[in-house]
């Protein structure tokens, strides 16, 4: 997901079979994850579902099913600010790559035509999508690793994993309280400092995603 996962999980001796187990799942589930969502891998099936100009109806894998399903909700509640369909957009001013640019204006309302989560439709019956134009392409860098990290951390509990912190890229869940019963301290980092932070907040069974 080009960026790091970090498992911070206390755990006595006894444990160390059941974590190494709880572990190796947990990194398997994201990379499938990341084997289905990514946009830049050209076998993952986002990037084949982008390629495909002629597409009409697709019924994709679960993932993708649910997050387009889950995205489509989002793009309801805020009014479209939140849209998967953005990768055009992504694409002209170059995120997620070494060619960053400013796009003409012009290029921008242009796109806008080929931008829309509402030209996509749910086949709930089928758990299908609907393409209502066909050159709408996916982009879940803003829900796929908070995702990653929920179905993370249903691998650990499922392992009994009561206590612990699942951090993907600064999205990250803290599961139950800590060592000593209290709930996590996240710290917010200093933007202009690495080594500080400039506030802190208590979690516990509960999620949050930072960024210096």
């Amino acid at each position: 997901m080009g960026t790091f996962v970090e498992f911070n999980i206390p755990v006595d001796d006894e444990d160390s079979v059941k974590m190494d187990k709880a572990l190796k799942a947990a990194e398997e589930r994201i990379a499938q994850i990341e084997g289905r969502l990514s946009i830049f891998n050209p076998s993952s099936e986002v990037f084949k579902i982008n390629s495909d100009n002629e597409k009409k109806y697709l019924k994709p894998s679960y993932d993708i099913y649910f997050l387009v399903k889950k995205s489509k909700e989002y793009f309801l509640a805020t009014n479209g600010t939140f849209d998967i369909t953005v990768a055009p957009l992504t694409e002209v001013w170059g995120f997620g790559s070494k060619k960053a640019s400013h796009p003409d204006p012009k290029d921008i309302i242009e796109l806008l035509g080929h931008v829309g989560l509402d030209k996509i439709e749910l086949d709930k019956n089928e758990s299908a999508l609907i393409f209502k134009a066909p050159d709408i392409s996916l982009d879940f860098g803003g829900i796929a690793k908070g995702y990653a990290v929920d179905e993370t951390v249903k691998i650990l509990k499922k392992y009994g994993i009561d206590k612990g912190i699942v951090n993907i890229g600064g999205d990250l869940f803290c599961i139950g309280s800590n060592q000593v019963d209290e709930p996590w301290t996240v710290g917010i980092r200093d933007p202009g400092s690495k080594a500080n932070t400039i506030a802190s907040i208590k979690l516990e069974d509960m999620a949050v995603a930072t960024s210096g």
